[in-house]
């Protein structure tokens, strides 16, 4: 008898197994990186909501960290405080910066820290 080797068709169990693995990582990774990029995001549009806000152009550092700190509780913002963020006068306005750092526990012994800034001129109007 003569036996005929056919050609294989689809992926083996190893490469499906890899894959799989593959899959659950950045599953993983996403589930616990992509709430603190949400969590930036939303402290960057407070941050430009003041630049677009004319009430806010001429007033001092208590009463922009103030509107900050209420804009950040009303989103539910509890990684950064108003202390966080660093008001800095210009001839022309204010700067108002933040810069600060996650860290996130991955699996074992495999940590991630994140790290978020940002900046932005606000003009008097």
């Amino acid at each position: 008898m003569k036996y005929t080797m056919q050609r294989q068709r689809g992926i083996g169990l190893l490469a499906l197994f890899f894959f799989l693995c593959l899959a659950v990582f950045v599953v993983t990774v996403a589930a616990k990186l992509g709430p603190h990029y949400m969590e930036f995001l939303t402290i960057r549009s407070v941050m430009q909501e003041l630049q677009e806000d004319p009430a806010l152009s001429d007033v001092g550092k208590s009463n922009v960290l103030a509107t900050v700190g209420k804009r950040l509780y009303i989103n539910n913002v509890k990684s950064v405080a108003t202390k966080d963020f660093h008001y800095k006068p210009t001839k022309n306005g204010y700067t108002l910066s933040v810069d600060y750092k996650e860290q996130e526990h991955l699996f074992g012994n495999l940590d991630v820290v994140m790290t978020f800034s940002h900046e932005v001129q606000v003009d008097k109007k």
